[in-house]
């Protein structure tokens, strides 16, 4: 009897992976690629975006194709990306973190005039053992650099806001994961959702901090917490999502990218009118 539940877990082990590998191969077929898109002409053209982030802003799970990937290929705009997976935006002692890579990045041209900077909330700062490093935002009439901490999440972004604003004088986004929770398919081990939300509410309040003071033009694109975007059904998820955190290609094209695209196309149309 033993040896038959041994045998029924092994089975039952290779058919989850190899589900698993038939997924990846479907929802990341090369007619999901980037370059296989249709191009649009629209206002999007010629606009120069850097993108600075993790695994998701890397497309871990979509073969490195991501939000930068999809925008340049559709909307004929420039994205750079500096993207590493398993990096944070508080700055450990030993990795690559957001802040050192942003300082010392040989993707991101310094003199280059850019049209926004672009800012994933990683969900690698909200694994368990790295909440208690998030510190708090400063105070509402703090503006300078010396008073920001990056060795916590909030120090930090605050850190990065400053040195885009300084470096590139130019909006800068703040873009978060589609909605996990804390069980069942929307979840993932090692985060949790409930978790992720409490750090999306502090990239609210530094959001609500900065813009339109002391020059900063600053945006959150929330996926987390738009319902009409997470309702999808849980057919359509799976063909999306890798995991709860991270897209596969169909992800990123049918769902994400067009919520991003959508919220450049409104921005930058207002700018023209301005």
């Amino acid at each position: 009897m033993k040896n038959e539940k041994k045998f029924l877990a092994l089975a039952l082990s290779v058919l989850a992976l190899t589900s698993s590998c038939d997924a990846f191969a479907t929802s990341n077929g090369n007619e999901y690629a980037p370059e296989r898109q249709q191009a649009k002409e629209n206002i999007l053209n010629g606009k120069t975006l850097y993108f600075l982030g993790s695994s998701v802003t890397l497309g871990m799970r979509s073969k490195e194709c991501a939000i930068p990937d999809y925008l340049s290929a559709i909307d004929g705009m420039n994205c750079v990306k500096d993207a590493v997976s398993g990096t944070t935006l508080i700055s450990e002692e030993e990795g690559d973190s957001y802040y050192a890579r942003l300082v010392h990045s040989d993707r991101f041209d310094k003199n280059a005039r850019i049209d926004a900077f672009v800012l994933q909330l990683s969900t690698n700062d909200a694994q368990h053992d790295r909440i208690e490093k998030w510190g708090t935002v400063t105070a509402d009439d703090v503006f300078s650099p010396d008073a920001f901490d990056i060795h916590t999440t909030y120090g930090a972004i605050e850190s990065i806001l400053a040195y885009v604003e300084k470096t590139w004088d130019c909006p800068i986004y703040i873009y978060t994961n589609a909605y996990f929770g804390d069980e069942g398919l929307r979840s993932i081990g090692n985060t949790k959702g409930s978790d992720y939300a409490k750090l999306v509410d502090g990239a609210k309040e530094i959001v609500a901090k900065y813009d339109g003071k002391e020059g900063y033009e600053v945006r959150l694109v929330d996926l987390f917490n738009d319902e009409a975007f997470n309702d999808i059904s849980d057919d359509d998820y799976r063909f999306y999502m890798a995991d709860a955190i991270h897209p596969y290609r169909t992800g990123y094209l049918y769902w994400w990218t067009p919520y991003f695209e959508k919220v450049l196309l409104e921005d930058f149309a207002e700018e023209e009118k301005v």
